[in-house]
């Protein structure tokens, strides 16, 4: 009995190090870069240093911020179903360490790409190879610019972000989240009949 404790507690030991590290070590690899505001009238720019997290296919989003203006306003403006005010913009990632270009964008966008009560969005850029090369995690300059004047947007807030198709978790991350609920099922499990085992050997002496 006394070695059977041991491994209980050895395995109820390891899942609760996985509990408490998990989310930890999930939340800090799968981190999006913080937003960049951009002003859209008059054009402006962003020149910033971002962290790459994961190896995953990443999207260049510009998001607007508009909390006085109701949605039909969202829409004409922004576009969604219908074309809206056009937006262009250029964008390039440079290596940290070589300086070398290494990818690079020009879109003009016409459509929101998706809404929230909070903001919308347009997707403006791929920011990998090509599907199935990414990039590599690491630090990298990231440039931007508005070429051109939008005054029809100048009231709205303006900020790039960049996004991954899995909202910032890898595969790893949404299984480790998925399989969490099951591991403290177990974690309760053992708990309830390692308390069981040591009050069944504190009776026997």
């Amino acid at each position: 009995m006394f070695k059977s404790q041991i491994k209980l507690k050895l395995i109820l030991a390891i899942l609760l190090v996985w509990t408490i590290l998990f989310p930890i070590v999930a939340h800090e690899f799968t981190k999006l870069p913080p937003e960049m505001p951009i002003s859209l009238s008059p054009p402006g720019s962003v020149d910033t240093i971002v962290h790459i997290r994961l190896q995953e296919p990443y999207l260049l989003k510009l998001c607007f911020y508009d909390e006085e203006n109701p949605f039909g306003t969202r829409e004409r403006i922004l576009g969604y179903k219908n074309q809206g005010v056009i937006i262009p913009i250029q964008w390039e990632l440079y290596s940290t360490t070589t300086q070398q270009l290494i990818l690079n964008g020009q879109f003009e966008s016409e459509k929101g790409g998706g809404w929230s009560k909070e903001y919308c969005y347009r997707e403006v850029g791929n920011m990998y190879y090509k599907p199935g090369e990414f990039l590599e995690p690491g630090y990298y300059r990231f440039v931007a610019r508005i070429p051109r004047d939008v005054p029809e947007l100048a009231n709205v807030r303006a900020r790039i972000q960049i996004g991954a198709f899995h909202d910032g978790f890898a595969n790893w991350a949404v299984w480790g989240w998925i399989i969490s609920p099951l591991i403290w099922i177990i974690e309760f499990i053992l708990t309830i009949i390692l308390i069981r085992r040591i009050i069944v050997e504190r009776k026997i002496r």
